[in-house]
């Protein structure tokens, strides 16, 4: 209430502190969880001061509310609104993610490819850059390109081993095992046979995280012994 009543009240000629105000308005009603009322802000705000740098801030936060609210056409018209009116703006890789990350949700795979693709040959901010490579080999893998998304996949672990992304791309790894999840020394006819549990241990080795398939070895044999299972034969060919 206070930040409208001050940008109402400030001088016409005062321009950039009307920006500010504005911007501070819109920012305190996204905070606040007030995320429509925000948008409507920094519509209003990116309008009425489009030759000022905060317009360029307003047009990115409407846009991140937009993903928010899955509005992925309108968040990524908005980016694209932006890199027009200034194509070094701060704001251009997060932008740029932006639009791949709608033309991924919206299933156009092949342009998702190609701002990720472009998103990995820049230097970006840890998370960003491990955003990027991890959506991009989802989407080599949506695009039946599966040698493409592992080596997509090991990279955003070999980058960030401990990182949120690495955390998701290793369980992508076990769920997406080489040669459909058949290691070469297991017969076949036994495959079949091996329990869910074993297999995330076998391709937790293959990937060479160790304490991870120790744990998940450990945890079957723990829970077999539990229910007095009987562990099948082929499970000795698991790890």
């Amino acid at each position: 209430e206070h930040l409208a009543r001050a940008e109402r009240l400030a001088p016409s000629d005062a321009v950039e502190l009307r920006a500010r105000v504005a911007l501070t308005l819109g920012r305190t009603q996204e905070w606040l969880g007030q995320e429509a009322t925000a948008l409507a802000t920094y519509e209003q705000m990116a309008s009425r001061f489009a030759d000022r740098p905060e317009s360029e801030e307003a047009l990115f936060r409407a846009s991140e509310i937009q993903l928010r609210s899955r509005k992925y056409k309108e968040a990524r018209g908005r980016c694209e609104a932006l890199l027009l009116k200034n194509p070094v703006t701060p704001y251009r890789r997060r932008c740029l993610w932006s639009i791949g990350w709608g033309h991924y949700r919206l299933g156009e795979e092949a342009r998702a490819h190609e701002f990720f693709s472009a998103l990995t040959r820049m230097s970006l901010p840890a998370d960003l850059d491990a955003a990027s490579r991890y959506w991009l080999a989802r989407t080599e893998a949506r695009l039946g390109h599966p040698a493409e998304a592992r080596a997509g996949f090991l990279e955003v672990l070999r980058r960030q081993p401990l990182g949120y992304y690495a955390a998701l791309a290793q369980a992508q790894l076990v769920e997406r095992p080489k040669d459909a999840g058949a290691a070469p020394d297991v017969p076949r006819e036994a495959e079949g046979e091996v329990p869910k549990a074993l297999v995330r241990a076998r391709e937790y080795a293959r990937l060479g995280l160790a304490q991870e398939a120790l744990q998940a070895a450990r945890g079957y044999e723990q829970a077999a012994r539990a229910e007095a299972r009987p562990i099948p034969e082929a499970a000795f060919f698991a790890l």
